[in-house]
C-alpha cells in the first residue's frame, strides 16, 4: 500500500531546447519586463552564450541591468547591496545565468526586496526554527533561472548565502523563491570547464541519492530521483563528448533531482559539502564529486540491515543490479560510484582540491550544525564525521 503523502513538484514553466535562450524575451513573462536585473559570475559573463542573452534583450527594447560579478559560493553582502539598489533602480525581474551560486543569489535578492531585513533575519538553523519572519512589505521578483551547470538550485526555493567574515551559511527557503521560469539550453554548458561541469552532475546524482533515503521521501519523489539518477549515469559513464543530446538529457535529470530538494531535502553528504565549501574555499562540484561514494557508502551500509528497501531503491538509480543482500548492494553502490568518479576524470579525494588534516575537527563541527541532518536515515555523531573526513581526504 502507497503511504499518504504531498507533493508539489516541478512547479516552474520550462522551456528546453537547443537556441531556448533566444526566445526569452519575446516570453510572455519577459514581455511586461522594462528592466530587468541580469546576474552572472565573471567566468559565465565573459562567454559569447551570456552576451547573446544581453543583446536578445537590449534588440527587444529590454533595458537590462548588468551584475557581471557574483561570487561563488554566494555571499551575504552583494544580496544586501543589491537588494538596498532595488530602491531607486526598481528592476521588475530578475535573470540569473550561472551556477548554484548565481541563482541562490538571485533568490535572495527576491527575498529582500520583498521582505527587507539582512540575509541572516531569514535563516533557518539546524533545529528548523526560523528567526521572527519580517512582515512582507512588496512582491517577490520573479526569477528566470538559466543554469549553466547542474546545481538544481533552479528547480527549487532553497538558497544557501554565506558570510565570508564569519564563515556562517545562511540557509534559506521560502515558496516564493522558486523560479517561475526555467530556460534549458544545452549552450549554457558549453562555457564550463569540463572539471566543474562534471563535477556538478555529481551534485545533482546526490539530489537523486539523499532524495531516496531522506526521512521526508516517497514513492512520487523515488520515482523521480531513480529516473534522474539513471539519466545522469548514462551520460557520466561516457562523459567524453556527451554532445547535445546528452548535455539536454543531464539538464533535464538536473531539474527533476533539484526538485527533490524542496520536496524531501537532503542530508550527510551535503551537510559535509557545506562544511567544505564555507571552510576551505573550494567549489561545491569539487566538494560533491570527491566525497559521493564516501557518504552514500556510510548511510547505505547502516541501512541495509534497518530499511533494505532503501538501499535496493538507490542501487536502482544507479543502475546497479540488486544481488545478494543490502550489504552487498551498498558495496556494489560503492564501486559504482567510484567507477563514475573515475569515468568522469574529477578529483576522488579532498585532498585533492586542497583540504587539509588539519581543517578536519572544524569540518566536523560545522556540519553538525547544518539542517541537512534533520533529514538524513541515520544519525550521525562527531566520530563518525572525523571518520568520514579522514576516509575522504
Amino acid at each position: 500500500m502507497t503511504p499518504p503523502f504531498h507533493t508539489h513538484l516541478l512547479r516552474s514553466e520550462i522551456v528546453a531546447g537547443p537556441g531556448a535562450s533566444a526566445e526569452l524575451a519575446s516570453h510572455s513573462m519577459l514581455q511586461t519586463s522594462a528592466s530587468p536585473l541580469v546576474l552572472a559570475g565573471p567566468h559565465v559573463s565573459r562567454t559569447p552564450f551570456f552576451a547573446g542573452i544581453v543583446e536578445h534583450l537590449r534588440q527587444a527594447q529590454r533595458s537590462p541591468h548588468v551584475i557581471s560579478s557574483v561570487p561563488s559560493p554566494a555571499l551575504h553582502a552583494p544580496v544586501e547591496a543589491l537588494a538596498a539598489a532595488h530602491d531607486t533602480e526598481h528592476w521588475d525581474t530578475i535573470i540569473a545565468v550561472g551556477g548554484g551560486s548565481t541563482l541562490d543569489t538571485a533568490k535572495a535578492v527576491s527575498l529582500l526586496v520583498a521582505r527587507g531585513g539582512a540575509v541572516r533575519d531569514h535563516a533557518i538553523a539546524r533545529t528548523g526554527a526560523r528567526r521572527p519572519e519580517l512582515p512582507q512589505h512588496a512582491a517577490f521578483l520573479p526569477i528566470v533561472a538559466i543554469p549553466t551547470t547542474f546545481s538544481g538550485s533552479e528547480a527549487n526555493m532553497n538558497a544557501s548565502i554565506r558570510n565570508r567574515d564569519t564563515g556562517e551559511r545562511y540557509s534559506l527557503a521560502d515558496p516564493g523563491l522558486l523560479p517561475r521560469l526555467i530556460v534549458l539550453d544545452p549552450a549554457a554548458l558549453a562555457s564550463q570547464p569540463r572539471d566543474l561541469l562534471l563535477g556538478s552532475a555529481f551534485n545533482a546524482l546526490a539530489h537523486c541519492i539523499e532524495g531516496i533515503y531522506s526521512t521526508r521521501h516517497h514513492v512520487l519523489a523515488d520515482a523521480q530521483a531513480k529516473a534522474a539518477g539513471r539519466l545522469l549515469c548514462s551520460v557520466l559513464e561516457r562523459p567524453e563528448d556527451p554532445g547535445e543530446s546528452g548535455l539536454t538529457q543531464m539538464q533535464l535529470a538536473s531539474v527533476m533531482a533539484g526538485a527533490l530538494i524542496t520536496e524531501v531535502y537532503v542530508g550527510l553528504h551535503h551537510a559535509m559539502c557545506h562544511a567544505v565549501v564555507s571552510l576551505c574555499a573550494v567549489q561545491h562540484a569539487q566538494a560533491n564529486g570527491a566525497l559521493l561514494p564516501f557518504t552514500v557508502d556510510f548511510n547505505l551500509r547502516a541501512l541495509a540491515s534497518t530499511q533494505p528497501d532503501r538501499v535496493r531503491a538507490v542501487a536502482e538509480s544507479l543502475g546497479v543490479a540488486p544481488e545478494g543482500d543490502a550489504l552487498d548492494v551498498a558495496t556494489a553502490c560503492r564501486r559504482r560510484l567510484a567507477s563514475l568518479q573515475e569515468s568522469a576524470g574529477i578529483p576522488r579525494r579532498l585532498s585533492a582540491v586542497g583540504v587539509a588534516r588539519d581543517s578536519l575537527p572544524a569540518l566536523a563541527d560545522y556540519t553538525l550544525v547544518d539542517r541537512a541532518l534533520n533529514t538524513n536515515p541515520v544519525a550521525v555523531e562527531r566520530t563518525d564525521l572525523l571518520a568520514l573526513f579522514e576516509e575522504s581526504l
